[in-house]
């Protein structure tokens, strides 16, 4: 739509246990970084202390919350392949 316009768009987001869907979630957020801790809100309940997930969930709400909730958070940061070089 090159328009300048915006498109209607919805965010999933899955979260996975040993190649098992624990949890699923659907929202109209426009980034994943907001979708990150209302589904480890939900994963809270079965014991989930160690979340593992990709640069697209970095930011440091996200590392707040993580500490705050007795998480381990392991989320590759955004210049991680910059970094590597």
């Amino acid at each position: 739509m090159k328009n300048s316009q915006l498109k209607p768009a919805y965010n999933v987001t899955l979260g996975v246990d040993a190649k098992y869907i624990a949890g699923v979630m659907l929202s109209q957020e426009h980034s994943d970084t907001g979708t990150f801790i209302p589904m480890m809100e939900k994963l809270l309940t079965f014991g989930y202390t160690k979340p593992l997930a990709d640069a697209g969930f970095e930011s440091e709400e996200n590392y707040t919350w993580c500490e705050e909730n007795g998480q381990l958070a392991f989320i590759n940061p955004t210049n991680h392949d910059q970094a590597k070089t």
